[in-house]
């Protein structure tokens, strides 16, 4: 069995297959991870503020009046979850920051990344030049 993810699903195949080592994933396909903390860099500091504010107000499940990343619609919780969460933040270009659930992955795989991605963060070299001092 093949699995395979683009973008945000690459990120989720990498979780899966890290969190799973005795799956009956044979092999992965991953098309352009997504780098979290480039999301986020998107959120506004208003953006913040605000999601900050309706979580301590219990406000979890009221929409947040904007797009999150300018293209996502949510509830708070939602929002609050991309600043927080780093179950999906597995694509890291620095050594010691990231590539650890990479790292975890036992089955082979073909990881794709085009040249020009605007969410890896960084350029291919350095995606691959962390790849291989990681595996």
């Amino acid at each position: 069995m093949i699995l395979g993810g683009q973008s945000l699903g690459a990120n989720k195949a990498i979780h899966y297959l890290a969190t799973h080592p005795d799956s009956k994933i044979d092999k992965s396909f991953l098309l352009s991870p997504v780098n979290v903390d480039n999301l986020r860099d998107r959120i506004s500091n208003k953006e913040r503020l605000y999601l900050k504010k309706q979580i301590a107000l219990g406000k979890f499940d009221d929409a947040m009046p904007f797009k999150l990343f300018h293209w996502q619609r949510g509830i708070n919780q939602t929002g609050w979850n991309w600043l927080t969460d780093d179950t999906l933040n597995n694509t890291h270009i620095e050594p010691r920051a990231g590539f650890k659930q990479v790292h975890a992955i036992k089955q082979s795989g073909a990881l794709l990344i085009g040249t020009h991605d605007g969410y890896s963060r960084g350029t291919l070299c350095s995606i691959l030049k962390t790849l291989i001092i990681i595996c």
